[in-house]
């Protein structure tokens, strides 16, 4: 008998401990859903409809005005501020693609990029920027009244491959209507590899129950929406804020304390999106010729950008990174020359001239080595 109770005991503490976990993942599953910190997930079917401030508006004044915006929380997804950004492209003489690594690249300040290849930059990088990133983003630009002059292209060690982060997928339609274009295709869904789509969803389905974004959920309740951002004139860029600032321009400024003094190669941080043996991606570079002589055919010039890692990670010669940027700057300038393209910088620190005390960190320069990529140009034009 006493056995008997015990296993029920046993049985109905199951349940109500099942019930119960049930009851919490859901909880944070709505709250992370409605609230959704990064602005990752779809509005239309939120319980909460919060007024979202502006976004066209906001960016219209930071151009016009030609100021910086701190944003104190993620109240937009970061691929839809650039996306808007890309509308002004026709007021650029160039405009950049690229990863986080470009970020810095500006005309803006002390340390001005590009000198002598741009008098003007409209910076599109993203976060994790691949080459699907580049072709969703000119869809934007090809709606435009006027192009732009020019059209830098940063090629990472990992760029010359498909589905090297799935975060592009956010803006999955604007791909496959540029690809269209591109390759006079009804349907260019076969250009995506449907497996990494999934695992798109299925990470945006573990992260509505992530304990991390639960967090950011929270804190962005209590604030509210005219404390999400503020400008920041013209005249104070300068000061050092704890935030990043994004200007006008597109480029951001990063906050002095993301300045690492000590570089920790054993994080492996370097190796970001490397695949060991898989270097490139013949198909990928097929699409990326297709892409530079698409722009040709337009008026507009293609030119090609490698940006460095820090020396400490080219002293780690055993790092796939390494041989990553070994093999992959040679195909670079060898596509530079098909193209009779202009070829600026190199994954290599001592060819470009940048010191250790010019990175933030094992693989983004800031802006003072950025300022000497054009130092180092191979011209095939």
């Amino acid at each position: 008998m006493k056995k008997k109770l015990n296993k029920d005991f046993f049985k109905n503490y199951l349940k109500i401990f099942s019930y119960l976990s049930i009851l919490l993942f859901l909880s944070i599953g709505l709250i992370n859903f409605n609230i959704d910190p990064s602005k990752i997930y779809s509005e239309k079917y939120k319980f909460i409809k919060k007024k979202n401030l502006d976004l066209k508006m906001t960016l219209k004044k930071l151009n016009e005005e030609k100021n910086g915006i701190i944003i104190k929380e993620d109240i937009w997804n970061e691929r839809d501020i650039v996306r808007e950004l890309a509308t002004y492209s026709n007021k650029s003489e160039c405009i950049i693609f690229g990863s986080s690594q470009v970020k810095m690249i500006s005309k803006f300040g002390s340390h001005r990029s590009l000198k002598k290849t741009c008098s003007s930059i409209l910076n599109l990088g993203v976060n994790g920027g691949v080459i699907e990133d580049y072709i969703s983003l000119s869809k934007q630009i090809k709606f435009n009244k006027s192009l732009p002059q020019k059209v830098v292209i940063a090629i990472h060690p990992w760029t010359l491959n498909f589905n090297r982060d799935s975060r592009w997928l956010y803006y999955k339609k604007d791909y496959q209507l540029f690809s269209n274009l591109l390759y006079n295709e009804i349907n260019s869904e076969k250009k995506i590899n449907l497996k990494k789509k999934d695992l798109y969803f299925f990470s945006l389905f573990k992260n509505l129950i992530s304990y991390d974004y639960f967090l950011e959920s929270l804190k962005m309740i209590k604030i509210k929406d005219k404390e999400a951002f503020f400008y920041v004139k013209k005249k104070n860029l300068k000061n050092n804020f704890d935030k990043e600032i994004l200007l006008f321009d597109g480029s951001r400024i990063r906050p002095k304390k993301s300045q690492k003094n000590n570089i920790d190669i054993n994080s492996g941080n370097h190796n970001y999106k490397i695949i060991k043996k898989i270097w490139f991606d013949n198909n990928a570079i097929n699409f990326l010729l297709k892409y530079i002589e698409y722009l040709k055919e337009q008026g507009i010039e293609p030119i090609l950008l490698m940006t460095p890692y820090h020396p400490d990670v080219w002293k780690a010669e055993t790092e796939v990174v390494v041989t990553a940027m070994k093999i992959i700057e040679p195909k670079v300038i060898e596509i530079g020359k098909l193209k009779k393209l202009l070829v600026l910088g190199s994954f290599n620190p001592s060819k470009v001239g940048c010191k250790k005390n010019e990175f933030h960190d094992e693989m983004h320069p800031n802006k003072a080595c950025a300022s000497k990529f054009e130092d180092v140009y191979i011209s095939y034009k």
